[in-house]
């Protein structure tokens, strides 16, 4: 009975720190995105109003740039409610999810991405809950390079080996250096700590100019 209960405190536990890590990444996206884009607005706008008077010539060039300031942020809120809409991984599966993002990567921000999923298996019997951090982790790679790497080209390379599964996001973007990877900004090091509570790992490998790769790897049933 105490080991049960043990469990179930644990299992409480790991649950409240992953919301708390979701609630930190939704306020990290928030502030890099339409909070930071909004400021600029407000402040190009105390520029517009001191130009009514004297350059009012000059008027219309800082409403066009505040007319797209404004639709950014627009987009930039509407991509956050979409990446917090319940995913429907059990109508289209794990990859199905995956090159919905890839898509809507390719339509909205213009880099090609590439899916390589020839080394799967027929199944990845993974659970749900499985799935869904696959997916979010992958999410929160492929937005990485969307917002800091400055890419045109993405890979996602899915590999199998008999006691693990991974995926790689790689990219041709601007890189940083590895030493970054632990501090950055990115939200690495909280990929790393929600794989490690499944048995997984993360590994970066990246260089300034040369791009970069983020490789998820999680354990495998060997009889699956």
């Amino acid at each position: 009975m105490k080991e049960q209960t043990a469990t179930v405190e644990a299992l409480g536990d790991r649950a409240i720190m992953m919301m708390e890590e979701e609630r930190r990444r939704i306020g990290r996206d928030l502030h890099d995105g339409p909070v930071q884009t909004l400021t600029q607005v407000a402040m190009r706008l105390e520029i517009a109003r001191r130009l009514l008077t004297a350059e009012p010539e000059a008027v219309e060039g800082e409403l066009t740039l505040l007319s797209t300031r404004v639709v950014q942020a627009v987009n930039e809120i509407r991509q956050l409610i979409f990446d917090l809409q319940p995913i429907a991984i059990d109508e289209v599966g794990l990859l199905g999810a995956v090159e919905s993002v890839a898509q809507g990567i390719e339509r909205e921000a213009g880099i090609e991405v590439q899916i390589d999923d020839h080394d799967l298996p027929a199944t990845m019997s993974l659970s749900g809950a499985q799935q869904v951090l696959i997916f979010r982790l992958l999410q929160e790679a492929l937005t990485n390079v969307v917002k800091h790497a400055g890419a045109r080209h993405i890979l996602v390379r899915w590999g199998c080996a008999p006691d693990a599964l991974s995926v790689e996001v790689e990219d041709d973007g601007r890189g940083f250096p590895e030493e970054q990877s632990a501090t950055h900004h990115f939200g690495l090091q909280g990929m790393r700590e929600r794989l490690r509570r499944v048995g997984g790992d993360l590994a970066i490998r990246s260089r300034p100019g040369s791009g970069s790769v983020v490789s998820i790897r999680w354990p495998r049933d060997p009889g699956a």
